[in-house]
């Protein structure tokens, strides 16, 4: 049986990933998602997200991190890679922001009551930065997770069946969101673990989904009259 630097077989390595990613996926699942307070969820989904994957890789795997994307990885592609996906979501972005669907549901911090009772700056510009700039950290979370640990974990046992499997649990993790946007996100996160893999790095696939996440909500705020209050 091959073994990985660290002596830890494949096969245990893919197991090991594959469980401890269901069993985080189902905690943000029935817990984390339901938060009510944004701090707390931004910290729940950091630590199962981020540091849990990571405690496993150092620890348990003793392996490196640029293994699992966390790295530069190939500079030149992943800045072309980044550039060209976000110029091309552009007007797509601007097409969904019309729709009702999403002017329902973003900006996603209006879901939370924390930013209605105590938001916290007193100027809604400034609750809207602190918003965009917190929410990218949980992304980057997010896309470590998605593209980093689970890929790259599955990926020397199953092959390239690791990226249509890590992009429908980044699908199914959509749910309840706008129905395009959730059936589209399986096809998104197909090509984010492609670009991870091509670009051997998490970071263009953090650049283009805070990206995404920014502008979408600047198109639906800028169609309300920027109204930006929860």
């Amino acid at each position: 049986m091959r073994k990985s630097s660290n002596q830890v077989s494949v096969s245990a390595q893919f197991w090991i990933v594959a469980l401890s990613g269901v069993l985080i996926l189902l905690y943000l699942w029935f817990d984390a998602r339901g938060a009510w307070i944004y701090e707390r969820y931004i910290l729940a989904n950091n630590a199962a997200l981020l540091w849990i994957p990571s405690l496993i890789i150092l620890l348990l795997f003793r392996q490196p991190m640029e293994a699992y994307g966390l790295g530069l990885g190939d500079g030149r592609k992943s800045r072309a890679f980044t550039l060209w996906m976000c110029l091309a979501m552009i007007p797509l972005l601007f097409i969904a922001s019309r729709m009702g669907d999403f002017q329902k549901y973003y900006p996603i911090y209006r879901r939370f009551g924390s930013f209605s009772t105590y938001p916290p700056y007193p100027s809604p510009l400034l609750n809207l930065l602190y918003f965009e700039m917190s929410y990218g950290f949980y992304l980057f979370c997010w896309e470590f997770f998605f593209r980093g640990y689970l890929l790259n974990g599955m990926k020397p046992r199953i092959g390239w069946w690791a990226v249509p499997v890590q992009a429908l649990a980044f699908g199914l993790m959509h749910y309840g969101k706008p129905m395009p946007e959730m059936l589209l996100s399986f096809v998104g996160g197909s090509i984010l673990g492609w670009v991870a893999l091509e670009c051997r790095s998490t970071l263009p696939c953090f650049g283009i989904h805070w990206f995404i996440s920014v502008l979408l909500d600047i198109f639906v705020l800028q169609s309300r009259g920027w109204r930006i209050v929860p």
